[in-house]
């Protein structure tokens, strides 16, 4: 027998011990003992941990093969020691390409599970399995969407999880929920923005306290980003508008909606698609040949729109008579200032653009009590990766905190049955009730209160977390930026 098939047995009785096969004694366990074989994987991994699972043709427990992008664990040891047997498993989606944003929210949910774990749920710890999605021909051939979907499905299927805090993108959100929506498994993203995601789950209004959905985000969907881009680009005094936006649900219903607002503020527009940053890059030399006095530039990722930035810089310097070099340059959420600064740097004909470009984000909360403790915790856990701004690691650290809430919820509410369904039922006990910041100190305070069917009203480090009851989704202030250089550069709020 291979090392990657150890074999245990369920033993039952007074005399009941597990016994593991492995390839250097052979296969077979002599014992006088009366062994009752495994049903399912849940029998398996309650009696030895997270890497155990039911083989369907032996009838014994094995251990899972881990899946290589699935590798990283929280707290370490969940996959192979006993002692978390009863640990509450979650899984974490993220890209772990050399985007330090995602390390960031990654960090976050570490940090929250080790924040639940001082106090504990009546004595269950928590835990994380990480996956990663990115795009890299090193690990196999599946694209983002491809492997955020693969992963998902690794987690509920083999490793039993049944909640994911993640994924990042609204395109790889879309592809995990279509490949487990029929495993009931609670999604929490703090990142996909989407407007075509507000509905996934069910309709508007159909959703309540006794049936809530299994699509949550603590980022609140793309409506007021999209007023915002549309502001910026009326305020410049443009009337003719060229939109650049990704393909998918993020780029395209962005899109849809900024383009909706400029025609109605009187306005013309044009869209025009492109899938990876390479056809960004074309469709981005190819309207230097247009006339326009705006351009709205879409991506959910940070590289792209630096490598937008730097392309029309390039063009600007090239012919001061581009149609970029006197148009307003407005650019999507997904842009981190902090990042665009870094990379100008390496890439100065980005300055050529920083003065005519503006950006949109939720409000700062830096200043904020909630927000401030938030950083303070990241900053001394002592992660590889230090806390940056603007990546969405408050939310990530809110969603993972809520769906532990959600746990409590269904332990003592739905009599410890910790289906996704009943953990959902939590998310809907957060926006009424006594005041409780999220902290280190929060999970004491929402356990004693949901001990006792009691809501709270929780402010979490991204903001408040007041989710509607028709549509399960929150608001949040957006601002817009824009970069000054004088000589240094930095970024700074605009406009009310």
């Amino acid at each position: 027998m291979p090392t990657s098939h150890v074999v245990r047995l369920l033993a039952t009785g007074a005399m009941g011990v597990s016994f593991a096969a492995v390839a250097a004694i052979g296969c077979s366990v002599v014992s006088a003992v009366d062994f009752q074989q495994c049903s399912q994987n849940t029998d398996c991994r309650s009696a030895f941990g997270l890497g155990w699972g039911c083989n369907a043709t032996t009838g014994y427990c094995e251990q899972v093969e881990q899946h290589p992008r699935c590798s990283r664990v929280e707290p370490a040891g969940l996959f192979d020691d006993e002692a978390h047997s009863t640990t509450f498993v979650m899984g974490t989606l993220f890209n772990d390409a050399a985007v330090l944003g995602d390390q960031v929210l990654i960090n976050s949910a570490k940090l929250a599970v080790r924040e639940a774990n001082q106090s504990t749920l009546d004595g269950r710890l928590f835990g994380l399995v990480h996956c990663d999605y990115q795009d890299n021909p090193d690990i196999d051939q599946l694209s983002s969407e491809e492997a955020a979907a693969e992963t998902a499905r690794y987690m509920v299927e083999e490793l039993g999880v049944n909640v994911i805090i993640g994924p990042g993108t609204s395109s790889t959100a879309e592809a995990v929920y279509e490949a487990i929506k029929d495993t009931e498994t609670l999604i929490i993203s703090p990142s996909a923005t989407a407007n075509s995601l507000i509905e996934i789950d069910g309709l508007n209004g159909t959703k309540n306290p006794g049936n809530p959905g299994l699509f949550w985000r603590t980022a609140p969907p793309d409506l007021g980003v999209g007023a915002k881009m549309a502001s910026l680009v009326q305020e410049g005094g443009a009337n003719n508008t060229v939109i650049l936006h990704e393909t998918g649900g993020y780029g395209e219903g962005l899109a849809l909606e900024v383009e909706r607002l400029l025609i109605e503020g009187g306005g013309a527009s044009t869209r025009y698609a492109f899938e990876n940053q390479g056809s960004a890059n074309i469709q981005t030399i190819s309207l230097n040949e247009q006339t326009f006095d705006s351009v709205v530039f879409i991506s959910s990722e940070v590289d792209v729109v630096s490598d937008f930035v730097n392309t029309i810089g390039g063009l600007i310097q090239d012919n001061m008579n581009s149609p970029y070099a006197n148009a307003r340059v407005v650019v999507s959420d997904a842009a981190v200032p902090s990042s665009l600064i870094t990379d100008s740097q390496a890439r100065p004909a980005m300055l050529e653009v920083f003065d005519q470009m503006y950006g949109v984000r939720y409000e700062d909360r830096s200043g904020d009590p909630v927000y401030d403790i938030y950083v303070g915790a990241y900053e001394n856990s002592s992660f590889d990766t230090g806390f940056i701004d603007g990546y969405y690691g408050e939310h990530t650290y809110d969603a993972t905190m809520l769906a532990i809430f959600g746990v409590a919820w269904a332990t003592y509410q739905e009599g410890g049955d910790l289906t996704a369904r009943n953990i959902a039922k939590g998310l809907w006990q957060v926006s009424s009730g006594s005041y409780v910041p999220i902290n280190s100190n929060s999970f004491d305070v929402v356990k004693s209160a949901f001990r006792n069917g009691v809501s709270v009203d929780v402010e979490g480090a991204s903001g408040e977390l007041n989710y509607d009851a028709f549509t399960e989704e929150t608001t949040a202030a957006v601002e817009a930026w824009q970069i000054q250089c004088n000589p240094q550069c930095t970024d700074v709020p605009v406009g009310s």
